[in-house]
């Protein structure tokens, strides 16, 4: 399996992966394919990642990956064959686990003094995978600087952002990063010169945060030799992407002879007829035991408790419950778009009432024993859309009193 190719600074050869050897491996041959030789000679299970050469065109960057540490290195590799460690993932044998460091997609700034680095400190278990920043290493003393990161600089939010990727412009101008963002993979272009930030392209090719970052968290893409475009995979086709945004397809062909056994698909028939709820959720009996609230498949619905009463919909929305005097309810709404509020409505069908002061993830309203107030417990839209998974009903959360009246909100707790 051979992968990863990249051409020498002069155009001559071309760096690549190969498990040929029956290991992963550095190889190298000439720009028309002939020659190949092996660079690299491990003989474990150790996988190499994004190799990229110096800029005298004698030596590599790649990453290697440690089993044992669960965790990527940067290394240097000569054409004659000698390995340096750059970055280590342990600096000390007695090094917190959370401290370690994951390094990849090195490359070398157009000076060839520094080099630019996707880096994660601590595990990449899968919780974890989109704590990246890319950092500016000078290569003369191994000082390091953070150059993306979180918006606010602090570096200390619960949820930082994903940042990866880097790749700089042959003029030294601009840097190209990839960003995950609404769950998907964009391209962003930072003038090092102004500080300007923008998105280049959105979406891109998926990144691979959540999964093995065997050939990195995104291919590689590259800068046009004049700096005024970049050359990027994006839905398994070629384009060029100028500095403005303005995308324009590179039409490629190849010929391919591949043996297909028999296709395994099948033809599967989607019900067109009406859908029926099979689950409900937080079903909620009135106070004088006569009706029954519910929320299924988005919506709320009301019933009352007789033989062959059938629901009818109240509102659109989630987690209803009743007001004491069974007169009103109160429930949430949420979607990713625009997050979610608290809402109050009247049983006899009166238009649905927002009463939380801003947007946010929203959950369990309960009105105050005197129906002067609902409580709910609030979480930042932020948190909500960063979490790997969600089992149960345990979080980070304020519990919020919510006037009916119109009145200020009020913190009452906050759990952490």
């Amino acid at each position: 399996f051979e992968s990863q190719p990249v051409f020498s600074p002069d155009g001559k050869q071309i760096a690549f992966i190969s498990d040929a050897s029956g290991a992963d491996n550095l190889w190298v041959m000439k720009a028309d394919g002939s020659g190949a030789r092996q660079v690299s000679f491990g003989d474990d299970d150790t996988v190499l990642v994004s190799p990229e050469w110096a800029l005298d065109g004698q030596t590599v960057y790649l990453s290697r990956y440690r089993p044992s540490y669960n965790a990527y290195e940067l290394w240097q590799y000569g054409l004659d064959g000698k390995e340096t460690l750059i970055v280590a993932s342990k600096a000390t044998a007695d090094q917190a686990r959370d401290a370690w460091l994951n390094t990849l997609g090195a490359t070398p700034s157009p000076d060839g003094k520094s080099l630019y680095m996707a880096r994660h400190v601590g595990s990449v278990d899968p919780d974890a995978r989109d704590e990246w920043t890319i950092v500016k290493r000078d290569l003369a003393t191994g000082m390091e600087t953070t150059i993306i990161a979180e918006p606010n600089g602090s570096g200390h939010s619960r949820n930082p952002g994903a940042y990866f990727r880097p790749a700089v412009s042959p003029d030294g101008r601009y840097l190209a990063y990839a960003m995950r963002f609404d769950n998907q993979t964009g391209l962003r272009l930072r003038d090092l010169q102004t500080g300007e930030d923008k998105w280049l392209a959105f979406p891109v090719t998926h990144d691979q945060l959540q999964a093995n970052s065997w050939l990195d968290l995104l291919p590689r893409y590259t800068f046009a030799p004049d700096s005024r475009s970049i050359l990027i995979t994006v839905g398994g086709k070629f384009q060029r992407i100028a500095l403005d945004g303005t995308a324009t397809p590179i039409p490629f062909t190849a010929h391919v002879q591949l043996a297909l056994g028999a296709l395994s698909r099948q033809k599967i028939t989607e019900d067109t007829g009406p859908i029926h709820a099979h689950i409900i959720q937080t079903p909620q009996m009135s106070p004088d035991g006569s009706q029954l609230v519910f929320s299924a498949l988005g919506k709320i619905y009301v019933m009352p408790l007789t033989a062959d009463a059938k629901p009818h919909e109240i509102a659109d929305g989630w987690q209803p419950s009743w007001s004491p005097d069974g007169k009103a309810l109160t429930f949430v709404t949420w979607s990713a778009r625009d997050a979610g509020d608290v809402w109050t409505v009247a049983l006899d069908g009166g238009t649905p009432k927002k009463i939380s002061p801003r947007a946010d993830y929203y959950t369990y309203p309960v009105f105050t024993p005197d129906g002067a107030q609902v409580l709910a417990e609030r979480s930042p839209q932020r948190d909500r859309l960063r979490l790997y998974m969600e089992y149960g009903a345990t979080r980070e959360a304020t519990l919020v009193s919510l006037p009916l009246d119109g009145g200020p909100s009020r913190d009452i707790a906050t759990t952490y």
